[in-house]
């Protein structure tokens, strides 16, 4: 049998690509779930909440353009209990987008009292044209690790060598923030400790009024809203101080450290 018969018999599977990668934990699943089975108002939001997480379709998301005109990236997502994983591939104009996908997807949880913890890396992921489910790369394991290591507190870590990316591309902010002369890079933080993670309270933050997830029949999804809305920043600020309050008396040390932090980075915006 001549070799290019038995290639076309076994087609190239896929190749690894350059991607944005993000893993995302739901932050103190396993105590809700324990709480959950005597607790049906704690079930109702665990449903309720994975269900927001996996809202977000693997497939296309539509995006604007700055002209304004329709393009579409692929995203691609996964779900495995509580944790979340986005990948996309590598093109610096559309790394802004995972950021707001991950902002609206944090905004959503916030108002059932859940924060993420994670991390988003630059990294080799599994890619075909055609979503077939398979999740494997380096990136993954990078994000993984970043997420379980070193996030530590309710925040999304961004790896040193993804913020050097965005630092020497300088993409410009939109649509994680409406300041299109921006550079995205602005709105990564330095933590005491020295970990650069998502600015996600900042108020120049674009997170309008009435938002909502616009879904397609392709599998395809777009996050929409009414230009000129007012800003949800005042109302996320409330969620944040509820939760804050809500975990207050724990006496879990563990759990203490991680919402002292939260009520740390939170003060940066008092006022």
């Amino acid at each position: 049998m001549p070799s290019d018969a038995h290639t076309n018999k076994h087609p190239d599977p896929g190749k690894y690509e350059d991607c944005f990668v993000a893993f995302l934990d739901i932050l103190g699943f396993k105590s809700k779930v324990l709480d959950s089975q005597n607790n049906d108002d704690t079930l109702e939001n665990i449903i309720q909440s994975l269900k927001i997480v996996n809202s977000i379709p693997s497939g296309g998301k539509k995006v604007s353009a700055g002209s304004g005109s329709l393009r579409t990236i692929q995203i691609r997502s996964r779900f495995f209990s509580d944790s979340l994983v986005f990948f996309l591939k590598e093109k610096s104009e559309d790394i802004a987008q995972l950021f707001f996908v991950i902002r609206y997807l944090q905004d959503q949880l916030l108002e059932r009292g859940i924060c993420l913890r994670g991390s988003i890396v630059r990294g080799q992921m599994y890619w075909t044209e055609k979503d077939d489910n398979v999740t494997v790369g380096r990136g993954l394991i990078d994000a993984y690790h970043q997420e379980s290591a070193i996030a530590i507190y309710p925040r999304i870590v961004v790896s040193e060598k993804l913020h050097d990316y965005i630092e020497s591309k300088s993409p410009e902010a939109f649509p994680f923030s409406n300041n299109k002369d921006t550079s995205l890079v602005h709105y990564i933080a330095q933590d005491a400790d020295g970990v650069r993670f998502l600015d996600l309270l900042n108020p120049n933050v674009l997170r309008a009024q009435g938002e909502r997830l616009e879904l397609y029949d392709n599998s395809g999804f777009s996050v929409v809203w009414t230009d000129g809305a007012t800003s949800r920043h005042p109302e996320i600020l409330g969620f944040v101080d509820r939760i804050i309050q809500d975990n207050s008396s724990s006496t879990d040390e563990k759990i203490m450290q991680k919402y002292a932090w939260l009520k740390t980075y939170r003060s940066r915006y008092d006022g």
